[in-house]
């Protein structure tokens, strides 16, 4: 299940829009939600666990781009993973920043 994208990032002069397939931005649109494997857990009951992982966007000024410099700020998230019998109690939590591959 997917939310709607809390993602206004400014744009930024570029050969690729930055939202376009493929770019970091993309990836944090479709990202940004929650997720669980309820099929998985169901029918491989013996290897998986039913789990929860949210993706959950932080403000722009955590990883900001440089005044000028053609750099969106990075889209990065707050992550927490929980199986589904403790989901008030993640497992594991983080913060992901998304960035753009050597080949950009």
């Amino acid at each position: 299940r997917r939310a709607a994208s809390p993602f206004p990032f400014p744009t930024a002069s570029s050969a690729r829009a930055p939202g376009a397939p493929g770019t970091p931005l993309h990836l944090a649109r479709i990202l940004a939600a929650d997720w669980s494997n309820p099929r998985q857990a169901r029918d491989f009951a013996q290897d998986w666990a039913h789990i929860h992982v949210a993706f959950r966007p932080l403000p722009t000024v955590i990883f900001p781009g440089e005044e000028g410099d053609g750099v969106l700020p990075a889209p990065a998230f707050y992550v927490e993973s929980a199986y589904d019998i403790t989901r008030g109690v993640p497992y594991k939590t983080g913060v992901v920043k998304l960035v753009a591959g050597a080949e950009e």
